[in-house]
């Protein structure tokens, strides 16, 4: 008769570090062989878990609706400055500003979305704001490490009370009560500049203005990123007018939601944890946590090594698996819950060099189709069970290397236009040398076995 036994095994992981170039179609560096530092460890089950950490230099960041603005820095990852390059659109096919009337302004504005704090009951900060006007066209597609040449006049440079509550804008000759948004009042030199302009078309007008370049910085200690939705009606440039009666009027010159538009993100590691990184391959620490972060800041590859050896064993070969879930804890220094990713995202590099999901990732049932945080035992899960089982097959080949990368998404594989690529949120896990041994990563695989008796 047949008897199903069912068995779960728990892997520890291992630590090491490594710091390449990326593949630029996730923005995710790669790390090469010969640069890997592998420090092995043999186990209970033969099956051995290398986890190798590095930098993302080129995530591509144009086009996104919500952008990041401003600066945070802490101890576990450094300082990451983020400012936006953008185009400005007309809002009409053509404008001849020169028969408006009497100029009186030109206002930059910008929807809040959100912000990224180290304390999230902190919802105002002063912020020292710069816009500058592009010199030269921005490209379609476009790097996080690109930037582009600005002309010499400032149109903009003050400091400026950042207020994500205050819901009760109210504009002058205005009874409207708008939501809350930064309102930058332009140099009058830039004013004077397009009041005496008439455009025909939209590439006419952004031909003669290439785009605008918004910094952001503060004197606070950790700081404050802004998020901004750069495709609300209240990001835009106003230009404010009146008749020879004094009636007051506005033209709006919006960042569409197709127009030319990134990120440029620097970061400095000195004095964090991770200040080794951007510089020569190395063991990061002693291996007690592993650091994941958005915006391109520091992620990990996986090895499943000897996983073939183990499973061909006599008491494993020809089981089935029926869930592999990789255990990863969040690390005591990590900070509060809400600046966690919601989730993390895992891939592999087929034969081809081409970059694929792993097919947990598109299985759609809310059990298994997202790796996710679960606040209940202050972990992600992240789910491999499809992957081992291609993997038995051997569907991969010999590769059994996979990519873990922060993602935004929910249970329901939403991401609300928030991802990786425009958030700061990060967490840090804890590593094979954490002093707690119950709380090390670790690899749960349940398998039954089929046996004739």
């Amino acid at each position: 008769m047949k008897r199903i036994h069912l068995i779960l095994c728990v892997v520890a992981l291992l630590f090491f570090a490594s710091c390449v170039n990326e593949d630029e179609r996730l923005g995710l560096s790669l790390v090469q062989n010969d640069d890997a530092i592998n420090i092995l460890r043999d186990n209970s089950t033969g099956v051995t878990l290398d986890v190798k950490m590095f930098q993302t230099d080129t995530v591509i960041t144009s086009k996104l609706r919500y952008n990041a603005l401003g600066s945070y820095k802490d101890n576990n990852f450094g300082k990451i400055s983020s400012c936006i390059y953008s185009q400005v659109s007309l809002s009409s096919s053509g404008q001849n500003f020169s028969s408006l009337g009497t100029a009186d302004s030109v206002v930059l504005s910008l929807l809040y979305s959100g912000a990224f704090v180290k304390d999230k009951t902190v919802r105002t900060m002063t912020m020292h704001f710069k816009v500058e006007e592009l010199a030269e066209d921005l490209k379609d597609t476009i790097h996080a490490n690109e930037s582009f040449a600005v002309k010499g006049e400032v149109l903009f440079e003050a400091d400026v009370n950042v207020d994500m509550d205050n819901d009760n804008v109210h504009l002058a000759n205005d009874t409207v009560t708008y939501l809350p948004h930064l309102r930058l009042k332009l140099n009058d030199s830039f004013r004077d500049w397009l009041s005496s302009k008439i455009y025909n078309s939209n590439d006419e007008f952004q031909s003669d203005l290439k785009g605008l370049k918004i910094t952001a910085t503060t004197t606070d200690a950790n700081g404050m990123i802004i998020y901004v939705d750069m495709t609300s009606t209240l990001s835009c440039l106003t230009y404010y007018y009146h008749s020879t009666s004094g009636a007051n009027y506005n033209y709006k010159m919006p960042f569409t939601t197709n127009g030319k538009r990134f990120m440029h993100i620097d970061y400095d590691y000195s004095g964090s944890s991770l200040n080794t990184i951007n510089t020569t391959p190395s063991t990061i620490g002693t291996g007690d946590y592993m650091y994941l972060s958005c915006l391109g800041m520091s992620e990990i590859q996986l090895d499943i090594k000897n996983f073939d050896s183990w499973y061909n064993r006599d008491t494993i070969k020809g089981s089935i698996i029926n869930k592999a879930e990789l255990i990863l804890p969040v690390a005591d220094v990590s900070g509060d819950k809400f600046t966690y990713p919601t989730s993390l995202q895992c891939y592999r590099i087929d034969q081809e060099g081409k970059i694929r999901l792993l097919p947990d990732e598109t299985i759609a049932t809310s059990l298994n189709s997202v790796s996710y945080y679960d606040s209940t035992i202050n972990a992600y899960r992240v789910q491999l069970t499809s992957y081992l089982q291609n993997l038995v097959r051997g569907n991969y080949g010999d590769n059994s290397t996979i990519y873990i990368i922060p993602s935004m998404r929910d249970r329901n594989n939403s991401d609300n236009g928030y991802n990786r690529r425009n958030t700061a949120n990060r967490v840090v896990l804890n590593g094979i040398n954490y002093s707690d041994v119950t709380k090390r990563p670790k690899l749960n695989i349940t398998y039954s076995k089929i046996e004739n008796k």
